[in-house]
């Protein structure tokens, strides 16, 4: 693999590729034979984002991770919170009511995520009941054969 063709690949991803996927990917990339879904697929192990995910508390209860008792325990620390006089318990009563809608919150809105950040910062919820809400907003971010072509053949353009 030359420098040029893994600056491309490590733009494509977002970060710096790892040795193993150096030594998996440099043959694929032979003249002549170049295999861009077989590049995409070895960058794209394990990929994740958080994206926009609606739940309620029937689907917190049913899908969070760690458990339907761990997540009422995460519900319950909400509610607590919501009780007290801080200033963002407001807040958090207002995301619970839309809990208790059928249609739900989107736990993996950007807003939503930075409020569980900053709940979890605080110790009003554990960082584990942060990434459980995290885990079910967590979907697979696989890169496209046709973007690994566009990185490589862009090269020098």
């Amino acid at each position: 693999m030359s420098p040029q063709q893994q600056t491309a690949l490590e733009a494509l991803v977002g970060r710096a590729l790892t040795s193993a996927e150096v030594t998996a990917i440099d043959p694929l990339l032979a003249a002549g034979n170049r295999q861009d879904a077989a590049i995409a697929a070895i960058l794209s192990a394990g990929r994740t984002k958080v994206a926009s995910h609606f739940a309620s508390e029937r689907g917190i209860l049913e899908r969070y991770p760690a458990g339907p008792v761990a997540g009422d325990a995460l519900l319950a620390a909400l509610e607590t919170f919501a009780q007290t006089a801080h200033p963002m318990a407001r807040i958090v009563g207002r995301a619970l009511k839309f809990l208790a809608q059928p249609e739900g919150l989107d736990i993996g809105s950007p807003a939503t995520q930075g409020l569980l950040d900053q709940l979890a910062a605080g110790g009003v919820i554990t960082a584990d009941q942060r990434n459980g809400l995290r885990t079910m907003a967590t979907q697979p971010d696989p890169i496209q054969p046709a973007a690994v072509s566009a990185a490589l053949n862009n090269i020098g353009a």
